[in-house]
């Protein structure tokens, strides 16, 4: 029987899960992870440029200004990580918290549910990201306010374009990750084969 999808559904089931994520510990624990790491990463670039700029061309075309074309490979996978340890067991998170039988009665289609999951787990996952984003412009702003040799402001066009291509690919990444979750059912499993 084909029936119709249903936007306000799937936006409520995204509420819900985002509420359910955001309870989670392990959530917090990555995202204060990559949060620090992303900055790590950022100032180690940032003083390489600062420091070593004037000695190698090399270092000087690596400068905050354009970094995210530089880094945004490795913080996009560590932001990838974090995404599907956090999708990898939304079926046993139902099983365990003893709601799954609630959920399989409730009048949604197969298709709403994971659907509705993968976006609350998407913009949970990508909330770091507009974070970091925000983070690295401000640093960027006071670092030349200063005139701190550590800093300068991130491209606004590649900082933009990074955090719109994070939300596609956590989209796609979320959306297999889920499909792979209600497939096998198994947790170590899906982590392997995501």
């Amino acid at each position: 029987r084909s029936e119709m999808i249903r936007l306000p559904m799937i936006l409520a089931i995204a509420r819900a899960e985002i509420r359910s994520v955001r309870r989670l510990i392990r959530y917090w624990m990555f995202s204060v992870l990559s949060v620090l790491i992303t900055f790590l990463i950022y100032m180690y670039y940032s003083a390489l440029h600062g420091f070593l700029s004037r000695l190698s061309a090399t270092v000087g075309a690596a400068g905050p200004r354009y970094l995210m074309s530089a880094v945004g490979v490795y913080i996009l996978v560590i932001f990838l990580l974090g995404l599907i340890f956090l999708a990898f067991d939304v079926r046993a998170r139902d099983e365990r918290e003893r709601i799954a039988e609630v959920l399989d009665s409730r009048p949604m289609s197969n298709v709403e549910l994971p659907v509705g999951r993968s976006v609350g787990l998407v913009l949970m996952a990508w909330a770091p990201v507009i974070f970091v984003a925000v983070f690295l412009q401000a640093f960027g702003s006071v670092a030349l306010m200063f005139d701190w040799y550590l800093g300068e402001r991130v491209e606004p066009y590649s900082l933009a374009g990074f955090v719109l291509h994070t939300l596609s690919v956590f989209a796609l990444a979320c959306s297999g990750v889920v499909l792979l979750a209600v497939l096998l059912r198994n947790r170590l499993l899906v982590a392997l084969a995501a």
